[in-house]
């Protein structure tokens, strides 16, 4: 298990990578948790948007986003690499006050690693620290006034019960909504 902040953010990293080398050209339009997202639009947000977001944070810019995905030219599973690497030397060169960041960034990676992982029917190893640490962070900033229904412009859904003791991924994703025992329909 990672002990630091940056090598709970490696292993996050590795574990997304891992999901998106899982991902099939037919697998694009799965469904995913994410409620109206297919697994090509949830890359999108994530590496086309959410990887790019969070290095711009990390280096002490103000995320947008709102901003377009960047398309990745060589592919998702090479988009994933390079962009994870930048994320990953942009926190190493981050002064220590910057590191409370972090926990909403192991929460955003982490989570929509399992969505993906749910999608695509894979089961990823997940540093249970740096889930524990985005879980934590999530819990002190995600209000019941972000909850609710698609329909009603809300992001994330009412936390789902799960058992204390459950792996702390399962905790995290209903945390934001999801059921852990979602599995994608058959193809």
């Amino acid at each position: 298990m990672a002990t630091t902040d940056l090598e709970r953010l490696r292993a996050a990293l590795d574990t997304l990578s891992s999901a998106v080398d899982a991902v099939t050209p037919d697998a694009l339009h799965r469904p995913t948790p994410c409620g109206s997202w297919d697994v090509g639009q949830l890359l999108d947000h994530v590496v086309g948007v959410g990887l790019v977001q969070l290095a711009v944070t990390a280096e002490g810019g103000k995320a947008d986003w709102s901003a377009a995905p960047e398309p990745p030219a060589a592919g998702w599973a090479t988009a994933t690499r390079e962009r994870s690497a930048t994320l990953q030397s942009a926190w190493e060169a981050a002064p220590d006050d910057r590191f409370g960041a972090l926990g909403q960034q192991l929460a955003e990676i982490s989570v929509h690693t399992w969505d993906l992982g749910r999608a695509l029917g894979v089961d990823l190893d997940f540093d249970e620290g740096a889930v524990e640490q985005g879980l934590q962070w999530a819990r002190g900033m995600l209000k019941p006034e972000y909850r609710g229904s698609e329909a009603d412009g809300k992001s994330f859904g009412p936390e789902v019960p799960v058992a204390d003791g459950a792996p702390a991924v399962d905790r995290l994703a209903a945390w934001f909504g999801r059921d852990p025992g979602w599995t994608a329909p058959p193809t």
